[in-house]
C-alpha cells in the first residue's frame, strides 16, 4: 500500500434494508467491541451475557446514501426469546405453587 492511500476499515456486507432509502447495499465495519465485564460475568454468568446480547443493537452503514443506522441482529432476537421463555417458566412455576398449596 502506498503511503498516500487511505487505510479503510474492512467491512462485512449485511444486505438488510436501509431505513432511509430501502437499499439492501448495507454493511458494517469489522471491528472489535468491548467484551463482557469480567466482574459482571463472575457475578451473574450466563444471565448477564444473554441480557447484554438482547439489548445490543448493531450499527450499519448504507453504501448508497451513507445513512448510519442500527438494527437488531438475529442473535439479539434469539436472546430476547430466551429471556421471554425463562420469564414464562418462572411465572408458570409461581402460578403452580400458589394453586397446589393444601387448604387447611
Amino acid at each position: 500500500m502506498h503511503s498516500g492511500e487511505n487505510k479503510k476499515t474492512p467491512t462485512t456486507t449485511l444486505g438488510i434494508p436501509c431505513s432511509k432509502c430501502s437499499s439492501k447495499n448495507t454493511s458494517k465495519k469489522n471491528h472489535y467491541t468491548a467484551g463482557a465485564s469480567t466482574i459482571w460475568f463472575l457475578l451473574l454468568g450466563w444471565l448477564y451475557l444473554i441480557i447484554r446480547t438482547a439489548l445490543i443493537k448493531t450499527n450499519y452503514t448504507c453504501n448508497e446514501c451513507d445513512f448510519e443506522g442500527k438494527y437488531r441482529s438475529n442473535t439479539s432476537w434469539v436472546a430476547i426469546g430466551i429471556i421471554a421463555a425463562i420469564t414464562a417458566i418462572i411465572i408458570l412455576i409461581a402460578l403452580l405453587e400458589t394453586t397446589t398449596q393444601p387448604v387447611h
